[in-house]
């Protein structure tokens, strides 16, 4: 995808704006830079990138679809948030600690910068420091639960406005340098607040019924009938769904993949219980009203375009995805030899083999293989190899446990395909 290779050239650009701004301020204020005062340089540069890296990630947490399109999916967007927060934190206490060693005369120095004392802007930028650093530590040490983790984790406007007061009166008073910097707080900050007050309102928000509840082994499969405008989305996609008068359940928005025919009416959400929310879904009643965000993803058909032979591997519930591509091919045939492994534990664990096998009646491109893991053994590159032939031109798509897609991954690479081939997406919400 081409938007995918503007994400770092944007990035970087960015960065070296700031940096030629941050430069031009030193000469046009301080008439140049001093060899002597390197430290503090330094430590003013790791501040200001800090600051970018943090107004990103607020950006970044917007989740719109054109931010999503230049990571090819928000679970890649997602490790490239966390990666920037953890170099904002490294540079944030970087800042303080160069500037002691530039302005050190003893115990004094400590105070000052690490200390809340007598001086009130540097008492914003402890603050910020010291928040910032709380708030990271419940995410690294994981002693929370998420519902309640992700409530600290607003807590970062906080530190984002507590850094925008310290900045106020640390930046030097060169206006093209200010505005940037202060351009970038607001942004973080508009971000944070269309996050908490207005996504979920004006957001890509749909309003659905559940109009019919199912169970299959494990799995939980809701029906819904669109109350306003219906959802348009392409199979392979996933949408965040709350539910909102149902108190068994609660309003949390969590990722579901779609499992049904984007041509139909109707929608098809299959969970698996894996945890205290997907337990809940067995307490949906008929008529209960839902709240459609989405939809997201790019782990679809469409990124096998070109290739003479489509490799399907799903793992357990991470079948659903599958089950819309294989719906829709009768509409949108992909017009290429395709070959789905669905792969699971037991074969009483394969809930969803007699859809699969009636919806590859009529598709003689559609190649079907079953493996139960207490059977046949775990399903590997190599057994798929065999069963398939050349992989030359071959795009394989994965679905399902992460171990096994990182495996799975790791070896079809030693057989000599490249990442381009390997499409997955490892989408969580909890830290890792």
């Amino acid at each position: 995808m081409l938007r995918t290779k503007l994400k770092w050239p944007i990035f970087i650009t960015i960065l070296l704006i700031t940096y030629a701004l941050w430069l031009y301020a030193k000469f046009s204020v301080e008439q140049g830079l001093y060899p002597e005062e390197v430290f503090l340089y330094l430590s003013q540069l790791f501040a200001v990138t800090a600051v970018i890296l943090m107004s990103l990630n607020f950006i970044l947490s917007a989740r719109s679809y054109f931010v999503e399109s230049l990571f090819g999916g928000l679970d890649k967007m997602y490790r490239f948030h966390r990666r920037l927060g953890q170099i904002a934190f490294v540079l944030a206490w970087f800042h303080p600690v160069l500037l002691l060693v530039t302005r050190f005369v003893g115990i004094e120095s400590l105070r000052l910068y690490f200390i809340p004392g007598s001086i009130l802007w540097y008492n914003f930028g402890i603050s910020a420091l010291y928040t910032l650093t709380l708030i990271i530590m419940f995410t690294v040490i994981r002693v929370l639960p998420y519902h309640i983790w992700k409530h600290t984790h607003r807590l970062m406007i906080l530190v984002l406005i507590l850094v925008g007061m310290h900045m106020f009166s640390a930046l030097t008073p060169e206006p093209l340098f200010r505005l940037w910097m202060f351009g970038w707080l607001v942004a973080g900050i508009f971000s944070w607040i269309y996050v908490q007050f207005l996504y979920k309102k004006v957001g890509p928000v749909f309003y659905y019924k559940v109009v019919r509840t199912n169970k299959v082994g494990e799995i939980t499969e809701l029906y819904l009938e669109p109350q306003n405008k219906p959802l348009l989305y392409k199979p392979g996609q996933f949408v965040f769904m709350s539910f909102m008068n149902n108190k068994d359940i609660g309003g949390e928005f969590h990722p579901f993949s779609i499992s049904s025919n984007p041509h139909e009416y109707s929608i098809r959400i299959s969970a698996k219980s894996l945890g205290d929310y997907t337990n809940q879904l067995t307490k949906t009643n008929i008529g209960d009203l839902v709240k459609l965000i989405g939809p997201y993803g790019y782990f679809t058909s469409e990124r096998t375009k070109g290739a003479s032979k489509q490799i399907w591997i799903a793992g357990g519930i991470g079948v659903t995805p599958f089950l819309s591509m294989l719906a829709s091919e009768k509409d949108e045939p992909s017009n290429g030899k395709i070959h789905f492994f669905y792969s699971t534990k037991t074969e009483e664990e394969a809930v969803y083999k007699d859809e699969i096998l009636k919806g590859s009646e009529e598709l003689s491109d559609l190649h079907i293989n079953f493996n139960y893991d207490n059977k046949d053994g775990y399903l590997n590159a190599k057994k798929i190899a065999e069963q398939v032939g050349d992989l030359t031109n071959a795009k394989i798509l994965i679905c399902g446990p992460k171990i096994m897609m990182y495996t799975l991954r790791k070896q079809f690479k030693e057989l000599g395909l490249t990442d381009a081939q390997i499409i997955f997406e490892d989408f969580a919400l909890k830290p890792e």
